[in-house]
């Protein structure tokens, strides 16, 4: 990143993370500028691996709108299972409803269906939720 930057002053300093995330619409609206203003950096990011957990970081935290970052993408995801996010289960539905967060991933409807039912009865206060529309993802039965 180094490289692309020195025409325009000090280097960018990398940043990643999650690919999930809440912005502002001021932060939108640096990123929208940034990409018009810098097409050396966004053609640099065509070429890296997993552009979208290094790109939005990497430009938000070298801008004045980096005091204002918040390192919290307001998603329960279980990451104690392994090198993926867990698939959550009903066993899973307490620390759920005890988080904060607003978010929630992963689940697969064909792995256990019962803990969207919780979350439509016990969380969202949804009796009938048929109405919740249950598509399968392309890979597997997730959403």
């Amino acid at each position: 990143i180094q490289a692309v930057d020195e025409r325009h002053g000090a280097p960018l300093r990398p940043f990643g993370g999650g690919a999930y995330w809440c912005l502002s619409k001021e932060c939108i609206e640096y990123i929208s500028r940034f990409v018009g203003e810098r097409p050396d950096v966004v053609s640099f990011f065509k070429h890296v691996d997993i552009p979208d957990e290094i790109f939005f970081q990497t430009v938000l935290m070298n801008s004045e709108l980096a005091s204002s970052v918040v390192n919290d993408n307001l998603r329960y995801i279980d990451w104690t299972r392994g090198r993926s996010p867990a698939i959550l289960e009903t066993g899973d539905f307490e620390g759920l409803a005890r988080s904060p967060k607003l978010f929630a991933r992963k689940f697969d409807i064909e792995h256990d269906e019962e803990i969207l039912d919780l979350i439509d009865d016990q969380l969202l206060g949804k009796e009938d939720a048929a109405w919740i529309p249950r598509s399968r993802g392309a890979s597997e039965g997730s959403r």
